[in-house]
Formats: C-alpha cells, structure tokens, sequence
C-alpha cells in the first residue's frame, strides 16, 4: 500500500514539473515573440503620399492659437496661409514631409499612463496635421520636443497610445531644439523677393512716379549673339554686360527681413519711389514696387508683383538696384594724344 501510494505521489510531482516545464517553455517564447516584436521597426505612416498633402497645421498643444498653416497652392507652391498667404520655403516643407513620409521607428511603448513621461501628452506635444485636397486627415502626429539624442525624436499618431522612437529628428524640422522652444512662421517664410535666373532676363524697366528711367532690351545679334542696348538707343555710348550681370544678380538675390499685410494702404507705393520690371524670355514680368523709408530700421517698405505681396527690405539691397542709366554704360577709355 505505502509503494503504491509513493508511485502515485511520483507520478503527480512528475506531472507538476512536466508541466511547469511546458509553461516555462510557453513563457520563453512569449518573451522572446515579444522581444522580436519590439526590436521590428514600427511603422507609422506607412501609405502617406506627400503628392496627395494639401495641408499642413502645425502646434504646440499648450499653445494651439499659435500655429503654422502651409497650403499648397493650384502652382503647387507652398504657401504660410496664416502668414498673409506668403510663400513658403520649398525646401523647408519639402524636406519636413520626407521625413513625415514613411515614418518608422522602435516601439517604446504602450500605455496613455507614461504620455507624460516622453512629453507626448496632448498639451505638451507638438502636433502636426497632414490634410488632403477635400480636407480629409491623412495622418495627425504628436511629436515630442523632448528629444532623446540630437537626431532622433519620440512621437505616437493622436489616437494611439504606442510611443515609437524614430531616428528623425522631427523638432528639428520645424526649428523646435529644445522644450522652451516658440514655433515661428518665419522659419518656413520664403523672404526671397524675386526668384529668377538672370541668364532669361531680356528685358530690364525702371520708373519713378510712373515716368520711364530706363529701359534696356536684350537683343539677337545676326551671329546669334544677344546684345543689351537701351530703348531708345543711346548716341555714341555702348553697354556694359558685366554691369548688366551684376544688376541683375542683385535684383536676384534680395531677401526681406518681414513679410506684412498687404491691405494696409499707407506703405507709400505709388508716390514719389522706385520700381523695376524684369520681363523673362517667357514674357514673364516680374516687379518690385519701393515704398517709404524707415529712417530707424534703415529699410523700406516693398511690394512684389505679380504677387502682391508686401515686405520690409535692408535698404542696402535696394540701393543695390536703384542704379541710373549711366551706371550701366561702359566707361570711356581717354584718347591717346
């Protein structure tokens, strides 16, 4: 009796360890399943299109009145929409949208409960919102500010409680290099006034209050060679190229310091100021309209067309292209007696 009852008492324990064996066994490859899965990039945003993006709203959950609003526009430009509609910088979105694009990373985590630990609450977060052309929202991602390393950054989707690190520097994009930073337009403003390649120039106007400084002209010569002259030509004086060059890289190269409301009608366009034309090889004309003078900002007041849009320019860059029609011609070499 006391064997069998020892046999019994064997066969059980033998059983117990069998089966906590089994679920050791079960347990270790849960872990190591879920091991696996968690070092597997993440994929957020695995089927955005950046052709299909129309709209981008950006900000900080704590301060939602202040935000970035990038349309795209029937030119596909990007332009600042709460910025008087100004255009944007190319590169600046462009670059802000591959990284968008596609977005991958290691899960962090999982649970609303730490939110607060990656700074990825609602009202801590930055939130960007990606729209398409009928207003639908393709993605909404909140990205932390608090960045774990220089080129990497923490984020989830709104509805989301997985926090992914992703090896993007997000914040970055939008000028965001620390928890204290402001979001600002500017960063995005595109305050170049005029772009244009000089080389497709042909056609070069200056006025003030509304009469004809000068106007030069870009002439085919019989050997195929181009030519400036004036119109009307000028007797016995011939044109610089290499001043014409420069004139025109100049023009190329003016950057605002603001962009402003082009309702206001005191700027001082149309009054006793300079403006330029420049017509491309397109018949494209491109304008600059020179307002008043801030004695204390040392700048002037522009407006570009066909635009419309209104800016304050150095004074500098202006004096730059305030240039009369001698400027331009070439310079008399004295006759030898």
């Amino acid at each position: 009796m006391k064997l069998k009852k020892l046999i019994v008492l064997i066969a059980i324990v033998s059983l117990l360890t069998a089966l906590a064996l089994v679920k050791s066994n079960v347990t270790k490859k849960q872990l190591v399943q879920e091991e696996i899965a968690a070092s597997r990039p993440f994929t957020l945003t695995e089927d955005l299109a950046e052709g299909f993006i129309r709209k981008i709203t950006i900000y900080r959950g704590d301060d939602e009145k202040n935000k970035i609003i990038l349309l795209k526009d029937n030119t596909d430009n990007w332009r600042i929409e709460n910025k008087f509609n100004v255009k944007a910088r190319k590169e600046n979105v462009e670059n802000l949208l591959k990284d968008l694009s596609g977005l991958k990373g290691e899960l962090r985590a999982e649970s609303k409960s730490v939110f607060g630990d990656f700074n990825l609450e609602d009202a801590q977060g930055i939130h960007i919102i990606l729209e398409a052309q009928d207003a639908k929202t393709l993605a909404h991602i909140i990205v932390s500010a608090d960045k774990p390393d220089y080129n990497s950054s923490f984020l989830r989707l709104k509805d989301s409680e997985k926090i992914i690190l992703t090896p993007k520097d997000i914040p970055g994009r939008l000028n965001i290099y620390n928890k204290e930073s402001k979001l600002d337009n500017n960063y995005f403003t595109d305050f170049k006034l005029l772009s244009f390649d000089p080389k497709k120039i042909e056609k070069i106007a200056t006025a003030r209050k509304g009469k004809n400084l000068f106007t030069l002209v870009k002439k085919k010569e019989p050997d195929n060679k181009y030519i400036w002259d004036f119109e009307p030509a000028v007797k016995k004086a011939e044109t610089d190229p290499g001043k014409i060059d420069n004139f025109l890289q100049n023009a190329s190269n003016i950057f605002a310091q603001d962009a402003l409301d082009p309702s206001i009608t005191d700027y001082g366009f149309g009054e006793d100021n300079f403006s330029l034309a420049l017509e491309t090889d397109e018949k494209k004309t491109l304008a600059i309209e020179v307002g008043n003078y801030l004695e204390k900002e040392k700048a002037y007041y522009v407006k570009i067309a066909p635009e419309n849009q209104v800016f304050k320019v150095p004074e500098h860059a202006i004096q730059n292209i305030k240039k009369d029609k001698n400027y331009f011609l070439k310079e008399k070499t004295p006759s030898r007696k």
